[in-house]
This record gives C-alpha cells, sequence and structure tokens, in this order.
C-alpha cells in the first residue's frame, strides 16, 4: 500500500509540473454555440500569425473576440464580425510575446463564451 502512494504521489507532482510549464504554442478555436447546440460564431488564433479572427454564422448578427494577456499588461484587443459573409474578420498580426496565456472572449451582449490559451 505504500508503495503504491508513493508512486500516485510522485506521478502527481509530474502532472503538476507538466500542467504548469506552457505548452508548445498552437492555433486554437473557441466555438460558440446557441442554447440548442448550434454553431454561432467561432474565434480561432492563428499563433504563427499572432492573428485573431472572429466569424458570425447568422447574418446579421454582430459577433466581438476579445484577446487579453494574462499575467502581463497587455490588451485587450478586439475584432467584430457580422456575418454577412462567410470571410472572418481578423485583428492581423498582434505580435504577441512566445509563451504567454492569452484570455479570449467571443460573443455579443446576448451570449458569450471564453477560452485560455498560450501564445
Amino acid at each position: 500500500m505504500k508503495r503504491l502512494l508513493a508512486a500516485a504521489s510522485v506521478l502527481g507532482v509530474g502532472v503538476t509540473l507538466a500542467a504548469a510549464t506552457p505548452a508548445s504554442a498552437a492555433d486554437a478555436t473557441i466555438p460558440l454555440r446557441s442554447s440548442t447546440g448550434a454553431l454561432i460564431a467561432r474565434a480561432t488564433w492563428d499563433d504563427s500569425h499572432d492573428n485573431l479572427c472572429v466569424i458570425s454564422l447568422v447574418k446579421g448578427r454582430k459577433m466581438t473576440a476579445t484577446i487579453t494577456l494574462l499575467d502581463q499588461d497587455w490588451g485587450p484587443r478586439s475584432v467584430s464580425d457580422s456575418g454577412l459573409d462567410s470571410t472572418p474578420n481578423c485583428t492581423g498580426n498582434l505580435a504577441i510575446p512566445e509563451d504567454k496565456r492569452a484570455f479570449v472572449i467571443v460573443g455579443d451582449v446576448n451570449r458569450s463564451t471564453d477560452g485560455t490559451f498560450w501564445t
């Protein structure tokens, strides 16, 4: 039993350390769904170009994506889309430092969701 507890303790430390270090930077997608589960907007992060995009999938419904860096005095920056075509609107290169935690919220006054990822 003591061996099992010791092994679990060591494993727990490894998991904690892995969670505390920044993951390799990668693209991120934050979907926004209606109350019925239909996809109504999507924010995407293109890590290679430091670019935040948003697309509203409901014609005429303006959706906004806003990014802020956590643990650093930077932001917020926003981009909006009104769903009038099938092309997302993007910020362009935001020149964000690597390995920073970013917080993004996407939505409108009626509904929103958020996500956190590493740049």
